[in-house]
């Protein structure tokens, strides 16, 4: 059984105060709404390994994630729909925060 978006919004509530988290949510129908959800968890220095393989997220999902304070250290997003102007945002966004993220898993997204 999948949590879906609505269950991410109330897992993150649930964690938000957490730190070290790592997060396995592949294939869970989590879509852009979930991604942004857990926007905050990586925003706030929560998560350092989150897995959101096989899921529904797009450019619009990853739009959100920042990660200039972030302990992020792999973000796994194999097998959604960020395509290209997904993968442009998020080499931006790591680029600007060289000290996170040392595993970043892009494959099977319709890039390039």
């Amino acid at each position: 059984r999948s949590i879906g978006d609505r269950g991410v919004e109330q897992l993150v509530n649930a964690l938000k105060d957490r730190k070290h988290l790592s997060i396995n949510l592949s294939d869970n129908n989590v879509g852009d709404l979930g991604a942004q959800h857990l926007s905050k968890l990586i925003l706030a220095g929560a998560a350092v390994d989150l897995d959101l393989s096989m899921n529904e997220v797009s450019a619009a999902g990853v739009s959100n994630f920042q990660f200039a304070d972030s302990a992020l250290q792999a973000l796994k997003l194999r097998g959604n729909e960020i395509g290209d102007e997904g993968a442009v945002h998020l080499a931006d966004r790591i680029s600007a925060a060289p000290n996170c993220l040392l595993c970043v898993d892009l494959g099977n997204n319709g890039i390039g």
